[in-house]
């Protein structure tokens, strides 16, 4: 029954906050600062398999706010965000196991998953969310699942957020 709560609970979550995307604009990330971009962070990596703003919002904010603090701001909200797809996962793989990408990254975590989880959330790309669900169906510690996250978050936010601080200028 946990396992059902906690899947339902990150779709609706998914459905949410791709149905307000529009709310976070370049004007609300800098208004609100450093907790506009945690905030657009969390909320932007909650989804699961649908894009939202915040690898945009970390690029703008750098511009505007020291850009290494936005980074670690941004990788704090971030992997707090994709813990939706951790417990999705532990609550059910159905929705998963049918994507093609599923079987190499399944391989991947079970050869290396710290390794595997830091790698895919350093790189922009679509395949975070499986690999975040699949850990949670693995029953990978949750503990090594945020710390690899978040490393690998804290390096490409704070990327992001040094381009923009010298695109954006």
């Amino acid at each position: 029954m946990e396992k059902l709560i906690f899947l339902v609970a990150s779709i609706i979550l998914s459905i949410a906050i791709v149905a307000t995307r529009n709310v976070w604009t370049k004007q609300h990330v800098l208004k609100y600062g450093f907790v506009g971009v945690f905030l657009v962070n969390l909320l932007g990596n909650a989804t699961l398999f649908f894009p939202a703003p915040s690898l945009a919002a970390t690029f703008v904010a750098g511009s505007k706010l020291d850009p290494f603090s936005v980074g670690a701001v941004s990788a704090a909200g971030a992997t707090i965000g994709e813990s939706t797809g951790y417990m999705a996962g532990y609550g059910g793989q159905e929705f998963v196991s049918s994507r093609p990408v599923y079987q190499t990254i399944e391989r991947w975590m079970a050869r290396s998953g710290f390794l595997t989880l830091f790698l895919v959330a350093v790189m922009p790309n679509p395949f975070f969310d499986v690999a975040g669900t699949i850990s949670g169906m693995m029953n990978y510690p949750y503990w090594k699942f945020l710390t690899a996250v978040f490393l690998g978050k804290l390096v490409k936010c704070t990327v992001l957020a040094l381009l923009g601080r010298h695109v954006l200028r």
